[in-house]
């Protein structure tokens, strides 16, 4: 009798620890997505950066030369 009433009472605590703990993974994985996001937006604005200095370099360069 003691072990059936403990598992009631225990149930609707792990029952709600479960679903605390799948809450926190759900924000943890957005927000993992969102990270990943960023940075790829992050690499798309370095390598546009690296390009234009690029250009601008062999310009540069050019004008040097000429």
């Amino acid at each position: 009798m003691r072990q059936v009433n403990l598992r009631t009472k225990l149930k609707p605590k792990v029952m709600s620890i479960i679903e605390s703990m799948k809450k926190k993974k759900d924000i943890i994985e957005q927000m993992l997505r969102e990270i990943k996001k960023d940075q790829k937006k992050i690499k798309e604005t370095i390598d546009k950066l690296d390009k234009e200095r690029e250009k601008s370099l062999q310009n540069t360069w050019e004008q040097v030369n000429t």
